[in-house]
């Protein structure tokens, strides 16, 4: 299992991985396996081999309904870790991917993440303050 893990997606699973990031933050919910095979032009039944696969790997998480509610860091169920980008509540599945989403986007917003102290660490604009 290890070695799964550790292994790159191959080209398919990165343009599914990708476009289940686009849709989370296009919708703001849960993406079905139909909205991927519109969105990567993937067969369904290649498509669910892909998306278990990830979700194997934990490069992506589902629903019980096998819905996409998370990919690349990207949450559209509420986590530890709170992220705002454009007006729009989403999660993150750790801090770096807070700083990665703002990265990559170009993105402005505000971030909530506890610290190992238990206090908050909001993000806002790239400037950080601790302890509220």
């Amino acid at each position: 299992m290890t070695a799964k893990i550790l292994e790159p997606p191959s080209n398919a699973q990165a343009l599914v991985r990708t476009g289940a990031f686009r849709l989370l933050l296009a919708q703001g919910d849960a993406v079905s396996v139909k909205d991927l095979v519109a969105a990567t032009g993937i067969r369904r039944e290649k498509l669910a081999v892909h998306l278990q696969a990830l979700d194997r790997a934990g490069r992506i998480r589902r629903d019980q309904s096998g819905r996409v509610v998370g990919s690349a860091g990207l949450s559209v169920t509420r986590d530890r870790h709170e992220i705002e980008l454009d007006g729009r509540g989403f999660w993150t599945w750790c801090a770096y991917d807070i700083l990665g989403i703002f990265g990559v986007l170009e993105a402005s917003g505000r971030a909530l993440s506890p610290s190992p102290e238990g206090r908050t660490i909001e993000t806002s604009s790239g400037l950080s303050e601790v302890g509220r």
